[in-house]
């Protein structure tokens, strides 16, 4: 399995004023009401009604203390695939949920796509209710081994200039579950496609929990260029962060703060709720 630059910058922050008034209406249509947690930071909707009108190929995952937003350019592969990692609460799949929700607010399905492969039965329904979504399969079938292995080909075809079409963004909200029931061909197209797949616009997005990081071969996590840390509070995960990026010890809001690998430092953002 190759193994990217460990100094790969995660997703770019770009810093934009009021989306067209379309956007909301077309977000309360398809997503409905949200799960209800607790808000402390901005919302989806305090971000979008901040920004000017946003480049296609844009998803948003979060906003800075300093007024600047996180955004993820599916055009530039530079930042490479994300890793969110977490504790059980610490709001990995909400953030999830909010990158599949503005990549349908902000792109046609001509410009960006999504798939989903998850666990919960009631995101498979939330992701296949949006335009955007070519696919949402859960985790343990057949099914997601298809998916990837898709995703893979159209990958190769478009690094032989053989295939276009629109940017592809793949969730996973459980990694470890995916990883359990299949072998190890698998992990390896996997890796490959959380590596070299951002070169063709083919992204992922996956999800970890804390207490299961070190049950992931080390080499594949390296894949994911940009790593996305909630709150850890295990001692082992901890440290192991500490090692691979030198990540701080300081406690984050569960459920609202995560910190992003940026210009070799880690930067502290809010995670947008759906509300």
């Amino acid at each position: 399995m190759d193994t990217p630059d460990e100094n790969y910058p995660p997703a770019h922050i770009q810093s934009d004023s009021p989306p067209p008034d379309w956007a909301m209406v077309l977000f309360q249509e398809i997503i409905g009401q949200a799960v209800p947690v607790q808000q402390v930071g901005p919302s989806l909707q305090d971000i979008l009604n901040q920004t000017g009108p946003l480049p296609p190929q844009t998803v948003v995952i979060g906003a800075c203390d300093d007024g600047c937003h996180l955004l993820l350019d599916l055009a530039d592969p530079h930042p490479g695939s994300l890793l969110l990692i977490g504790d059980r609460g610490a709001g990995k799949t909400q953030l999830l949920r909010t990158m599949m929700s503005s990549l349908g607010l902000l792109n046609t399905p001509r410009q960006a796509r999504a798939a989903l492969i998850s666990t919960d039965t009631t995101s498979l329904a939330e992701a296949v209710a949006l335009p955007n979504c070519i696919k949402a399969v859960p985790g343990y079938s057949d099914e997601a081994i298809r998916l990837v292995e898709g995703l893979v080909e159209l990958a190769e075809q478009r690094r032989q200039g053989r295939q276009a079409g629109p940017a592809v963004l793949l969730l996973i909200d459980d990694l470890l579950a995916l990883l359990n029931t299949l072998d190890d061909s698998f992990t390896g197209l996997l890796g490959w496609l959380a590596h070299r797949g951002p070169e063709s616009r083919i992204w992922l997005a996956a999800a970890l929990g804390s207490e299961a990081i070190n049950r992931v071969d080390p080499a594949l996590l390296r894949c994911f260029g940009a790593w996305l840390v909630g709150q850890v509070s295990l001692p082992a995960a901890a440290a192991f962060l500490a090692c691979e990026r030198s990540f701080p010890a300081e406690a984050l809001i569960p459920g609202a703060q995560f910190r992003a690998w940026i210009n070799d430092e880690w930067v502290k953002f809010w995670a947008p709720g759906l509300t």
